[in-house]
């Protein structure tokens, strides 16, 4: 798939968790603060030949460990 897609879906929820109150320990920090500005001067287009594409699905796994509680706040017992 398009890794802007990967990765606009992880950093939506990361926002999301974040602006609900949960706290990103500083290396999640550094990548959502670096994909907000990627993601400021690209658009989707990044298939499987294009440069950015290992960085940006990167990102996206740090991300997903973040929201699902592998990194940062652990997710709550319901």
């Amino acid at each position: 798939g398009d890794a802007y897609y990967i990765l606009a879906h992880q950093y939506i929820a990361a926002a999301l968790n974040k602006d609900s109150g949960a706290s990103m320990p500083q290396d999640v920090q550094e990548v959502f603060d670096a994909a907000t500005t990627w993601f400021s001067n690209n658009g989707p287009g990044v298939g499987p030949g294009h440069d950015d594409r290992p960085v940006l699905l990167f990102w996206a796994s740090v991300l997903k460990n973040y929201n699902e509680g592998s990194m940062g706040v652990p997710h709550c017992s319901s």
